[in-house]
Protein backbone atom coordinates (compact mmCIF):
# COMPACT_ATOMS: atom_id res chain seq x y z
CA UNK A 1 0.00 0.00 0.00
CA UNK A 2 1.71 3.44 -1.29
CA UNK A 3 1.07 6.14 1.69
CA UNK A 4 0.86 9.52 0.44
CA UNK A 5 2.60 12.38 2.71
CA UNK A 6 1.17 15.58 2.33
CA UNK A 7 4.05 16.86 0.22
CA UNK A 8 3.12 14.24 -2.69
CA UNK A 9 0.05 15.20 -2.42
CA UNK A 10 0.59 18.61 -3.12
CA UNK A 11 2.35 17.95 -6.29
CA UNK A 12 6.22 17.70 -5.07
CA UNK A 13 8.31 15.12 -6.61
CA UNK A 14 10.52 12.91 -4.91
CA UNK A 15 13.47 14.49 -5.07
CA UNK A 16 12.03 17.55 -4.27
CA UNK A 17 11.01 16.05 -1.05
CA UNK A 18 14.29 14.14 -0.55
CA UNK A 19 15.89 17.46 -0.39
CA UNK A 20 13.67 19.15 1.88
CA UNK A 21 14.09 16.37 4.63
CA UNK A 22 17.52 15.46 3.71
CA UNK A 23 17.40 12.13 2.76
CA UNK A 24 18.29 10.22 -0.32
CA UNK A 25 15.15 9.96 -3.06
CA UNK A 26 15.25 6.45 -3.08
CA UNK A 27 14.63 5.93 1.00
CA UNK A 28 12.02 8.35 0.47
CA UNK A 29 10.46 6.33 -1.69
CA UNK A 30 11.27 3.47 0.54
CA UNK A 31 9.20 5.20 3.30
CA UNK A 32 6.24 6.28 0.98
CA UNK A 33 6.00 2.83 0.05
CA UNK A 34 5.62 1.40 3.76
CA UNK A 35 2.15 1.22 5.28
CA UNK A 36 3.18 2.98 8.64
CA UNK A 37 6.14 5.01 9.18
CA UNK A 38 9.73 2.89 10.53
CA UNK A 39 10.05 2.75 14.34
CA UNK A 40 13.03 4.94 15.49
CA UNK A 41 15.02 2.57 17.63
CA UNK A 42 17.75 3.95 19.74
CA UNK A 43 20.85 2.17 20.69
CA UNK A 44 21.85 0.63 23.70
CA UNK A 45 23.40 2.28 26.49
CA UNK A 46 26.36 -0.42 27.23
CA UNK A 47 26.52 -0.69 31.41
CA UNK A 48 29.89 -1.02 32.30
CA UNK A 49 28.96 -1.41 36.17
CA UNK A 50 30.37 -5.06 36.40
CA UNK A 51 33.42 -4.51 35.12
CA UNK A 52 34.70 -1.70 37.19
CA UNK A 53 36.24 -3.35 39.57
CA UNK A 54 38.21 -5.13 36.87
CA UNK A 55 39.39 -2.66 35.19
CA UNK A 56 40.34 -0.32 38.75
CA UNK A 57 42.40 -4.11 39.41
CA UNK A 58 44.23 -3.94 36.03
CA UNK A 59 45.32 -0.85 36.50
CA UNK A 60 46.40 -1.25 40.07
CA UNK A 61 48.12 -4.48 39.03
CA UNK A 62 49.92 -2.91 36.07
CA UNK A 63 50.64 0.69 37.29
CA UNK A 64 48.52 2.57 34.70
CA UNK A 65 47.62 0.86 31.28
CA UNK A 66 46.84 1.43 28.16
CA UNK A 67 43.14 2.18 26.78
CA UNK A 68 43.53 -0.32 23.95
CA UNK A 69 45.29 -3.28 26.51
CA UNK A 70 41.82 -2.48 28.80
CA UNK A 71 39.47 -2.54 25.87
CA UNK A 72 41.17 -6.06 25.08
CA UNK A 73 40.74 -7.11 28.74
CA UNK A 74 36.98 -5.97 28.53
CA UNK A 75 36.52 -7.97 25.69
CA UNK A 76 37.82 -10.94 27.58
CA UNK A 77 35.80 -10.88 30.23
CA UNK A 78 32.68 -10.60 28.21
CA UNK A 79 32.05 -7.33 26.94
CA UNK A 80 30.82 -7.04 23.39
CA UNK A 81 29.98 -3.35 22.98
CA UNK A 82 31.90 -0.81 20.19
CA UNK A 83 35.49 0.09 21.02
CA UNK A 84 34.29 3.62 20.85
CA UNK A 85 31.86 2.81 23.59
CA UNK A 86 34.69 1.53 25.88
CA UNK A 87 36.87 4.95 24.86
CA UNK A 88 34.65 6.86 26.00
CA UNK A 89 33.89 5.27 29.68
CA UNK A 90 37.32 5.28 29.93
CA UNK A 91 37.76 8.86 29.17
CA UNK A 92 34.56 9.68 31.53
CA UNK A 93 35.48 7.32 34.60
CA UNK A 94 39.87 7.45 34.30
CA UNK A 95 42.06 10.12 34.45
CA UNK A 96 44.51 10.32 31.44
CA UNK A 97 47.62 11.57 33.06
CA UNK A 98 50.87 10.29 31.45
CA UNK A 99 50.69 9.06 27.41
CA UNK A 100 48.33 7.01 27.09
CA UNK A 101 48.33 5.35 30.82
CA UNK A 102 45.40 5.51 32.06
CA UNK A 103 45.05 5.97 36.10
CA UNK A 104 42.01 5.92 38.29
CA UNK A 105 40.57 9.38 39.38
CA UNK A 106 40.09 8.99 42.93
Amino acid sequence: MLVKVPRQLNGESLREIALAVKLNRETVAKYLRLEEPPEKSLPKKFDFSEFTDQILEIIRSSEGATRKYLIGELRRMGYSGGQTTAYKFLKENFNLQTGTLLHPLN
